[in-house]
């Protein structure tokens, strides 16, 4: 006969049973959904529709895997000592709820700094992305049925003041907003950043197992397939094609990528080369029905990739001149966004130099040396940023076709879904200048635009500045904000060709004193080996000028987040 549970066990088993999730403590969410936290509400827990133990390890039945998340300051909180002391406390937990010996071996464990299993060499989980998404939050998940649960108090407890012992404060959750359940069966899967190759015993042992891909390994070939197309629902038109079978010319025509597509196609069994045509596998038919089925998920984490594309780390940039008007000394910190805390405030974004001068004024008041008090301390407040016009004019000549043609795009849909601000690209080639998208808040409507964008020909550097000018300057005669409004060039070569039979360079360099005169904010991106001209060009146009080793969207989007911190 069992024992009867104590009433908080009673209570815990119920919730998780019902497919809902708690809070133990203030910083720690429990449930047997795949959860996690946004930037955008700090504090709220969102639980999807998804059994943890189905999506991470491809489980049959729910509730079998229960998924932890410990919230803490942000930073690199080291996995292997943390899974250290949680292992020097396991023999007391198994004894306490008379757990197998052998429960250890059937917890994963994920940090800022790596993860694995809690027994293993904890060598995995190395993953940039991975890594990023946890530098707020320790991630357990273990096998664990219901009749154990009382065993997540304990672990629980331990956890939070392993994470104390390293230093690290905790942080309160406010709530859970648990989303209606949905059995999803292997085929699910809400493409979180919680899994990756491991040496996990969580995955179920099936008869199929193996020869049968996890839905993780499925939801990374399809991001892989749709970086390379350009999106999901261009990936899955491509699929399509190769249903009924594509001969190879055809194939590798609509692209620069395809040819390395094919290959990956082919090392991942997805497609295969028969009669002079390149057709789908079996794999392949099961891995664009899984697309088809999936495809809001899995487009939310592209948008979700692209977003936060500027956080995975500076890529280094050389900013040659400010733009007109700049204020060279602006310091983000400085003046109202630096506040004294309230109450409960965490203090990752201290304002070191407020924190220093109020210090000083103190201290000379009181006759002391300075020494910093807790009355001294500021922090930054939130920022609220001006939603801005950001025009995209690109050189879409011959020389930016492939890859650099794609980093820019992507640096476009990035600009879209970091911010809250309007987007339009304009594109000059051979002979003329296109409004190729409007002002737009709309990621459907950019990437359709986009699309479209082909580069070849000559570079008509003169024609695009002045197309630029012309249609910023009637969106701001129609209220467009002039203030929050820039024209952001981006180009790989120098003008080759004029409009009117004049000297390109000067041609160009006319046109760029239009946009001084007109006030219009100019941002410059080029490469290296054009500096001598752009650095005239900046000059005529009071632009802000970046000079780039190569025109990636990593460099890209870091040089646009520091324009908006400028304003």
């Amino acid at each position: 006969m069992k024992p009867e549970l104590s009433f908080p066990v009673r209570k815990l088993v119920e919730v998780l049973k019902n497919n809902q999730g708690l809070i133990l403590g203030e910083s720690t969410a429990v449930s047997t959904r795949v959860h996690s936290m946004t930037p955008k509400y700090p504090g709220v827990i969102k639980a999807s529709e998804s059994d943890a133990g189905e999506v991470f390890y491809s489980r049959k039945k729910p509730h079998e895997v229960i998924h932890i998340d410990c919230f803490h300051e942000i930073g690199h909180l080291d996995h292997v000592k943390l899974a250290n002391y949680l292992k020097e406390k396991m023999p007391e937990v198994i004894k306490e709820h008379s757990l197998d010996e052998k429960f250890p071996d059937y917890i994963d464990i994920q940090t800022g700094t790596g993860g694995g299993r809690l027994t293993g060499s904890l060598s995995y989980g190395k993953k940039n992305t991975l890594k990023q998404a946890h530098k707020n939050h320790v991630h357990l998940a273990m096998y664990l049925l219901p009749e154990k649960y009382g065993a997540i108090y304990s672990i629980v407890w331990y956890l939070e003041k392993g994470i104390m012992e390293q230093n690290f404060e905790l942080r309160k959750i406010d709530k859970i907003i648990i989303k209606p359940f949905k059995q999803c069966g292997n085929g699910d899967s809400s493409l979180e950043d919680y899994s990756t190759d491991s040496d996990s015993n969580l995955k179920e042992n099936s008869n199929n197992y193996g020869s049968r891909k996890t839905t993780e390994t499925k939801a990374n070939q399809v991001k892989e397939i749709a970086n390379k197309e350009g999106g999901v629902s261009e990936a899955i038109e491509m699929m399509k094609d190769l249903q009924v079978g594509v001969s190879k010319q055809n194939f590798f025509s609509k692209h620069f990528r395809r040819r390395e597509l094919f290959q990956s196609l082919q090392e991942n069994k997805i497609a295969k080369e028969q009669n002079g045509k390149i057709t789908l596998t079996k794999y392949g038919e099961e891995l664009i029905s899984f697309m088809r089925k999936h495809l809001p998920e899995i487009e939310s984490r592209l948008k979700m990739m692209v977003r936060d594309m500027s956080r995975q780390g500076e890529v280094s940039v050389k900013k040659l001149k400010r733009r007109h008007g700049e204020n060279k000394n602006h310091m983000t910190t400085i003046g109202k966004l630096a506040q004294k805390p309230k109450v409960d405030d965490h203090l990752e974004h201290l304002a070191l130099p407020e924190t220093i001068v109020a210090s000083a004024i103190r201290s000379i008041k009181d006759n002391n040396n300075i020494k910093i008090d807790s009355e001294d301390i500021r922090v930054m407040s939130k920022q609220k940023h001006a939603t801005l016009n950001l025009c995209f004019l690109v050189d879409a000549s011959g020389s930016m076709a492939g890859r650099r043609m794609q980093e820019v795009k992507f640096l476009a849909e990035h600009a879209l879904l970091s911010g809250r601000d309007r987007i339009s690209v304009i594109t000059f080639r051979e002979d003329k200048a296109t409004v190729e998208i409007p002002f737009t808040k709309n990621w459907n409507q950019l990437r359709k635009g986009l699309s479209s964008v082909k580069a070849f020909g000559l570079t008509p550097m003169a024609k695009g500045i002045e197309e630029g000018r012309k249609f910023l300057l009637e969106k701001i005669k129609e209220n467009t904000n002039k203030r929050n409004t820039f024209l952001v060039l981006i180009t790989d070569g120098l003008p080759t060709i004029s409009a009117n039979g004049e000297d390109p360079f000067r041609e160009t360099l006319k046109s760029a004193e239009k946009i001084k005169e007109a006030g219009i904010k100019f941002i410059c991106i080029g490469l290296k080996p054009n500096v001598e001209f752009l650095e005239k060009l900046a000059e005529r146009s009071g632009s802000s000028l970046y000079i780039v080793q190569e025109l990636e969207s990593q460099s890209l989007a870091n040089i646009i987040a520091r324009e908006r911190n400028l304003g």
